[in-house]
């Protein structure tokens, strides 16, 4: 084998193994949510940040409705955060199953 060649599959196994590394906490899991303030009214635009402990993860908003969802995700315990300017911050953490009904997550948020 060439210089070259040893050199270019090198690289190419570590492109594989960083990019391994940075998608695993994708998967066949989901979690949903729903976020409302203290009278009842849907949270609109909260950020849901949604971690696999030590292996990252990924960010989505609520919507018109105070809903959210996060899909294609491994399973495992998983630490919500959610966050609102005005509000105070809210973190859980929810077990997430692959191929299994997906747990809600029902949040009540506070002034600060």
């Amino acid at each position: 084998m060439t210089y070259k060649r040893v050199a270019v599959m090198a690289i190419a196994f570590a492109l594989l193994v960083a990019g391994s590394a940075s998608a695993q906490w994708r998967g066949l899991g989901r979690v949903t949510g729903v976020v409302v303030d203290e009278t009842g009214a849907p949270v609109v635009g909260a950020t849901i940040r949604a971690d696999l402990l030590g292996v990252g993860g990924t960010v989505v908003q609520t919507n018109e409705k105070g809903e959210w969802v996060v899909s294609g995700i491994a399973k495992g315990e998983w630490v919500i955060t959610i966050a609102k300017d005005g509000l105070a911050l809210q973190k859980q953490t929810v077990t997430v199953r692959e191929m299994a009904a997906p747990p809600l997550v029902k949040t009540t948020m506070k002034k600060q």
